[in-house]
């Protein structure tokens, strides 16, 4: 990142040149998008902070001025800053975060910058880091930070592993909220010592199935075969329990659960089809079959093909709120990518590139 307005100016007279090269259908076609383009790097640039912490770099921040980094928002920042040919970068989130990691692994969903103190103790927020710096590889074929950042990596997935992880094999948010999607009719709030009061989440499990494939293949990037077979393994035995207990062949869904740690206990789905039944998608655990299932729901419209899609609750469910109600209908930017870039990743290519589209033109409104 870099403070100086010259090199800012610098970006900006490179992109503007690189205009031209556009292809033309975008530009003719669509010259709002690229208006829109330019304006999210000016929000990105105008949302780069500089903290007087010792040993904190510059990052990126989805809240100006509150002196707080929240785990999964800075997660989804790199997504775009790794579009941005090194004069941006949100990987400083991360490694601030990585600075303020507990030795034994926990990461709390925020903290604040002045003290590098968790905001809200013992709450976690969705374990992306390992999905973010693969991705990051993957667009740049850098692969220098995975020698130092795999440790920590290891040490937070095993952390909630120990610590989220019923006997059942499944896991538990504190509520709602550390899923990052707050008031969804989920879970009831935080309650300190309830283990997620006996619900088991969808999309924290395949985060961490996610997280797993991630950190294997991190690891066989540098020659860790020992990590990349263990993790190897944690991805195959989560795939096994996700499909087990989460998916519901009655209704075609992926759902969270009513459960208890006995393993031996019937699990009672909470009949909710939320966002967070698409994570089977991009963690791989969804086969052919069940992909194409979910997208029945995709594009239904009286579920979720709404006319800005993808609502964070299926429309047909009594919560649904039609003017967004935050997490009760409203659309948000990183589970539209995350269900766009799952979809991609399974070849469904024109469903993806539908909802790109659509949300894309929902933003110029």
């Amino acid at each position: 990142m870099y403070k100086n307005d010259d090199r800012q100016c610098n970006f900006n007279t490179k992109y503007n040149n690189e205009l031209e090269k556009l292809p033309k259908i975008i530009c003719d076609a669509n010259p709002d998008w690229v208006k829109m383009y330019y304006l999210a790097w000016e929000t990105a640039f105008s949302n780069i902070e500089y903290p007087k912490k010792e040993g904190w770099l510059p990052q990126m921040t989805c809240m100006p001025d509150m002196g707080m980094i929240w785990q999964w928002d800075s997660c989804f920042m790199t997504f775009i800053s790794n579009y941005s040919n090194g004069t941006i970068s949100a990987l400083n989130n991360l490694d601030n975060l990585y600075s303020v990691q507990r030795e034994d692994g926990y990461l709390c969903m925020a903290y604040y910058i002045e003290t590098g103190e968790p905001c809200y103790e013992s709450r976690i927020n969705p374990p992306l880091l390992a999905w973010a710096e693969w991705q990051h590889f993957l667009i740049s074929g850098d692969n220098s930070r995975f020698e130092r950042v795999l440790p920590s990596l290891v040490k937070y997935y095993n952390w909630i592993k120990a610590n989220r992880r019923r006997n059942n094999g499944l896991y538990w948010f504190e509520d709602s909220g550390s899923s990052g999607m707050d008031n969804s009719p989920r879970g009831v709030y935080f309650s300190t010592h309830l283990d997620g009061s006996d619900v088991s989440y969808i999309d924290l499990i395949c985060q961490q199935a996610l997280s797993a494939y991630c950190i294997s293949k991190i690891a066989a990037n540098i020659q860790n075969y020992e990590i990349e077979r263990q993790f190897i393994e944690e991805y195959k035995d989560l795939y096994t329990l996700i499909n087990k207990h989460h998916w519901n062949e009655k209704t075609g869904f992926y759902y969270d659960l009513f459960t208890r740690h006995n393993k031996h206990l019937k699990n009672n789905y909470v009949n909710h089809k939320t966002v967070a039944g698409f994570w089977p998608i991009i963690s791989g655990v969804a086969d052919n079959y069940q992909v194409n299932k979910l997208i029945e729901h995709l594009v239904n419209p009286d579920e979720f093909m709404t006319p800005h899609p993808v609502p964070t609750i299926s429309k047909d469910d009594p919560n649904y709120n039609p003017l967004g109600g935050y997490w009760l209908g409203s659309v948000w930017a990183p589970t539209n990518y995350m269900i766009v870039k799952g979809l991609r990743q399974r070849k469904r290519y024109g469903l993806a590139r539908e909802i790109a589209i659509k949300h894309l033109n929902a933003m110029m409104l």
